[in-house]
């Protein structure tokens, strides 16, 4: 325990260290220099990886929860939408208090592989892999050697971050360690967050679901409201270059609505209420109805996702666009296309009832 004390006060620190440093400016012009440094080397192989890490991660990170959700153990897949919503609140909640550019924004020498509105710091991929995989591999219980490629990929999401001059490396580094933390707190309580998780299914954990959705969106409003970002003209030209031209007003709406993440898991806990009704894990599937299954959950995350990304106009409809498609995301990917797939099958409520959820694979943790 004096062991694991020690290590979590290096570790936050190392975050005021960082924290202090980037307030000073001292990183910010080494940070794309580096970039730079590594996009020297650049070749046609390295680009690609570039394009994995940046479209891939999060798809992968969708598949990983969506098919433990469904063929492995739906609790678990809860808890790891509920560290993936931790995750997108407090990047968002950061990237707008510090305020901080993408390298290829305040330098023009950086190379840009594709566009981003949003703040640089923390990187919310690297929070993003660092808890997520590690944490999906803890909890299904697998050998050591699944951390391998985990850890394979985490180290290239980490290093074409930089490569791909989206981030600095102090802002690496950040984003590493607050995953690195939020993986730690996860595991040292997870007996808490597994409560909390079956809780949500009663009404009071329902409305501590709710109370945290209000809170975030206080939040949000605040710095929108009070928040004003540093933000210079040449990085507007130096974005304008190969994306939209944007200015501080469209980085700081861009990053907060990342926040918005907290309604993908208010739909999900809404998902979990219909439960009973479902067949999850339902070992008289044939394989390609399993498959079948599976793509229509991970195609209608895909295509909420592309409906949220469209330009509404007016900010005030987009913003009610974007909370009502995330919650239906969540809701459907959740829960809600299997529960359809029960209806469809006929299955009767009946049939999966609260005192048996081990026949919708809701507490069976054996691998088949």
């Amino acid at each position: 325990m004096v062991a694991e004390k020690i290590v979590i006060f290096l570790l936050i620190t190392l975050i005021a260290v960082i924290e202090i440093a980037l307030t000073l400016d001292i990183w910010l012009d080494s940070g794309s220099d580096y970039c730079i440094k590594l996009q020297d080397s650049s070749n046609g192989f390295q680009d690609f990886l570039v394009w994995v890490t940046e479209y891939l991660s999060y798809p992968l990170a969708t598949l990983t929860i969506m098919s433990i959700m469904l063929e492995y153990n739906y609790l678990i897949g809860l808890e790891l939408v509920f560290i993936h919503t931790i995750i997108n609140v407090i990047e968002s909640f950061m990237k707008v208090s510090i305020g901080y550019p993408r390298p290829y924004w305040f330098d023009s020498d950086v190379r840009i592989f594709s566009c981003s509105n949003s703040f640089g710091d923390p990187s919310g991929h690297s929070m993003m892999v660092v808890s997520i995989f590690p944490y999906a591999v803890y909890r299904t219980n697998n050998s050591f050697l699944y951390y391998i490629p985990v850890v394979i990929f985490d180290v290239l999401v980490l290093h074409y971050r930089m490569y791909g001059g989206y981030h600095t490396y102090s802002q690496v580094i950040l984003g590493m360690l607050i995953g690195g933390y939020i993986l730690y707190i996860a595991i040292s309580y997870l007996e808490y967050l597994s409560f909390y998780i079956e809780m949500t299914k009663k009404i009071w954990g329902f409305i501590s679901v709710v109370a945290f959705c209000f809170i975030v969106v206080l939040v949000a409003v605040l710095l929108y409201a009070y928040r004003d970002v540093y933000w210079e003209d040449i990085w507007s030209d130096n974005i304008d270059k190969e994306c939209d031209r944007i200015n501080g007003e469209d980085a700081k709406v861009d990053s907060l609505f990342g926040s918005f993440t907290v309604f993908f898991w208010l739909g999900a806990v809404s998902a979990y209420w219909y439960s009973d009704y479902m067949r999850l894990k339902d070992n008289t599937l044939r394989i390609w109805e399993r498959v079948i299954r599976f793509i229509v959950v991970f195609g209608a995350y895909e295509g909420f996702y592309y409906l949220m990304i469209i330009d509404y106009g007016a900010l005030s409809v987009k913003v009610f666009m974007t909370v009502t498609l995330t919650y239906l995301q969540g809701f459907m990917c959740c829960g809600g296309v299997p529960l359809l797939w029960s209806i469809g099958k006929g299955i009767k409520p009946s049939e999966n009832s609260s005192q048996d959820p081990e026949s919708i694979g809701m507490l069976d943790t054996e691998k088949d």
